[in-house]
């Protein structure tokens, strides 16, 4: 249980947000001006964070961080299913 809590943690999560924020929130800050846009990423502290939002928002789908997300989710649904099939599905 704690294997699977911890890549739902560290790889799911994330890999959901990039991929909700492309298809949903990308189009709202569309209807933004620049100025509340640049505020939007002035409020991002973190570095990592502040690349991986501007990417998401100037690229949308063809970001890396939606193809790592896209990625991220097969190798979790291919370790999935390797589980269940040795464990009979119990």
């Amino acid at each position: 249980m704690r294997r699977w809590s911890k890549q739902v943690d560290e790889t799911i999560f994330s890999a959901a947000g990039a991929q909700s924020f492309t298809s949903r929130f990308r189009e709202k800050m569309k209807s933004q001006t620049e100025e509340q846009r640049q505020q939007r990423y002035r409020n991002v502290g973190d570095p990592e964070r502040h690349s991986r939002f501007k990417s998401l928002y100037e690229e949308g789908v063809e970001s890396a961080y939606v193809l790592q997300a896209i990625g991220n989710f097969e190798k979790m649904f291919k370790l999935l299913e390797q589980t269940l099939t040795q464990s009979g599905g119990q």
